[in-house]
């Protein structure tokens, strides 16, 4: 047997899981919660956990690294109800990972998730280890960082930029702390998903965060949700932004009603004012325009019957 891909286990509780789990889960959410199910259950008619591996099975690991994976997969055990061998399968699977990776002369840190999964996919070529540990490393994930779990693709930076900007959306529109959570979170998966699908975008291209939205999640509830985050965000992102609804594209006034909007001072309102005044400036001035006329090229008569017309005419 190869010893380099064996983790010690409950053989009869591992035997079963094995025949019931065939493909390698990834290394987030997706899927873990069935295999994780489907390992409990062989392990609750199974003997009883194995007696803790001597210490010498795993020369390399440190006390500190060894602690870690004992509380990570604590905690995990206790959220998901895993059985005593559930939880020994990955505290094991952990222990000959990191014992591994320090073999090999890595001093990276715990908490670089990826570098943990690429080491897993280039030195464990055994299906059932390698499954196994990635499971182990999404509890070691959301033991280290609750968020990173769920988002492994979203930066540290991406993270806190997303936090910053609903945070200052909130402040500004008086949002419910749910409201706000429900756009952080919707953010986060966004972005995440963003990332994970190969997209190096600059978080500041707001059309491609639309366009990627309603690419995606046009058919689910989460996609409105994620289109109001990103007008937080793109106001975070850019004063001058005007948040635009359901996602819509800002419209483009006219060269010379672009110089009268620049003039015009809108200090002292707040930003849902703005954002209306704004908004509606730029369809008067499209309207406007489809006619061959201007808001600046018209005396104040004209304007009001104009504007009149454009009121009784279904938004674009």
């Amino acid at each position: 047997m190869n010893q380099q891909n064996f983790v010690p286990f409950n053989v009869t509780a591992w035997s079963q899981v094995q025949h019931e789990v065939s493909n390698e889960p990834r290394a987030g959410e997706g899927g873990q919660e069935g295999f994780e199910q489907q390992l409990a259950e062989a392990s609750q008619a199974a003997p009883a956990a194995p007696k803790p591996a001597n210490r010498d099975d795993h020369p390399h690991l440190s006390q500190d690294d060894r602690d870690l994976i004992d509380n990570a997969i604590a905690q995990r055990a206790a959220q998901r109800n895993l059985s005593p061998s559930s939880a020994s399968i990955y505290t094991q699977a952990l222990r000959k990972l990191v014992n591994d990776l320090r073999a090999r002369g890595q001093t990276t840190s715990l908490k670089d998730h990826q570098s943990l999964i690429d080491h897993v996919n280039t030195y464990f070529s055994n299906p059932s280890t390698r499954s196994t540990m990635l499971v182990g490393l999404n509890a070691l994930g959301a033991y280290l960082d609750p968020a990173r779990s769920r988002y492994p693709h979203l930066s540290e930076e991406e993270q806190d930029l997303i936090d910053k900007a609903i945070a200052q959306w909130a402040a500004q529109t008086n949002l419910r702390p749910k409201t706000a959570g429900n756009y952080t979170s919707a953010l986060r998966q966004l972005v995440n998903d963003f990332r994970a699908r190969g997209q190096t975008t600059d978080l500041g291209d707001h059309q491609s965060l639309v366009h990627h939205v309603n690419t995606y999640f046009s058919n689910f509830p989460v996609g409105k949700t994620m289109l109001a985050g990103l007008n937080a965000l793109g106001a975070y992102l850019d004063p001058a932004y005007v948040a635009c609804r359901a996602g819509r594209p800002t419209i483009v006034p006219s060269a010379a009603d672009a110089q009268l909007l620049d003039r015009l001072d809108l200090s002292g309102l707040t930003t849902n004012s703005v954002a209306l005044y704004d908004s509606s400036f730029r369809r008067f001035s499209k309207a406007l325009n489809v006619a061959g006329h201007t808001i600046s090229g018209l005396d104040d008569a004209a304007r009001k019957n104009s504007l009149g017309s454009c009121s009784r005419e279904t938004e674009i």
